[in-house]
């Protein structure tokens, strides 16, 4: 199991219920998984990003750049991960890590 966003699993035998790959588990289920001893869990980073845009096609006061950097210095990413993520995710800086 890797990763925290939408993924896909692949070649689930139903018969002895085993997952050769399943990538993009919620967080909400991984606790649950680990209390399974017949299954393993690994966590490991991933690659989805999720950001916050604004629209800058109407005349309003967020076209202002300092506006938007007031924005962003308020939100706190640390929580986010905290509260949303339950810790499995990591902030990031911009779009390359």
């Amino acid at each position: 199991m890797k990763g925290s966003g939408p993924g896909t699993s692949s070649s689930i035998n139903k018969s002895t219920w085993t997952c050769d790959h399943h990538e993009g588990a919620s967080p909400l289920v991984i606790d649950d998984f680990k209390k399974d001893k017949n299954i393993e869990v690994i966590v490991s980073p991933g690659i989805g990003l999720i950001w916050l845009t604004f629209n800058l096609h109407k005349e309003t006061p967020i076209r202002d750049v300092t506006a938007r950097k007031a924005i962003m210095h308020r939100i706190d990413r640390n929580r986010i991960v905290k509260i949303v993520y339950l810790g499995y995710a990591q902030t990031a800086d911009n779009f390359n890590g």
